[in-house]
């Protein structure tokens, strides 16, 4: 089992704040400055401590927008609507997972995959691609009603106009561009 690093043992708010001062661009010597102010000396990391949590933070995070990149990407082909959100959530959980194992692997841990874990994982992605499905059904169908929706009001609207020529004060030229303003031929 690895021992989690000094950085591991932190306060999550200091560790937060790690993140922070990375995202906002310093060096590892500057958030080491920071931290002398923030942590007690027995609790401060060392500087290679702290250059091999950041470039793990970093490797991670590449890990994570190159895996929310692909779902984008999937997702566009799919279409863009909010009714693919469950797929998209279902696709990136699973993605994560594969990661942290994969993470697992390359940073020496011993990982294997028993047959019970491996039966876990065949359902795992069996049940994301049976979701995948009903979703893609679901806005199939969605589609669908919207389609048939549509046409009814343009049918009740088309009656509605046919009606009104029987009524004084309008020209049949201004009911053929009240049709073509509403789209109804």
């Amino acid at each position: 089992m690895v021992r989690p690093s000094k950085i591991d043992q932190l306060p999550p708010a200091v560790r937060e704040e790690i993140g922070r001062l990375r995202r906002d661009g310093l060096t590892i010597d500057d958030i080491l400055a920071r931290l002398r102010g923030m942590v007690p000396a027995e609790q401060q990391p060392s500087r290679a401590g702290l250059g091999r949590h950041i470039q793990k933070v970093d490797v991670l995070a590449g890990r994570i927008k190159a895996a929310e990149a692909m779902a984008d990407r999937l997702m566009g082909e799919m279409g863009n609507g909010g009714e693919v959100k469950l797929a998209r959530m279902n696709a990136l959980m699973l993605s994560n997972a594969l990661f942290e194992l994969q993470s697992g692997v390359e940073e020496g841990e011993a990982v294997a995959l028993e047959p019970k874990d491996a039966k876990v994982l065949s359902e795992v992605l069996r049940n994301v691609a049976m979701a995948q499905k009903a979703n893609a059904d679901y806005v199939q169908k969605t589609n669908e009603i919207r389609a048939e929706e549509r046409l009814a009001l343009e049918a009740e609207m088309k009656a509605k106009l046919d009606a009104i020529p029987t009524k004084k004060g309008v020209t049949p030229e201004t009911l053929a561009e009240i049709r073509a303003a509403l789209g109804i031929v």
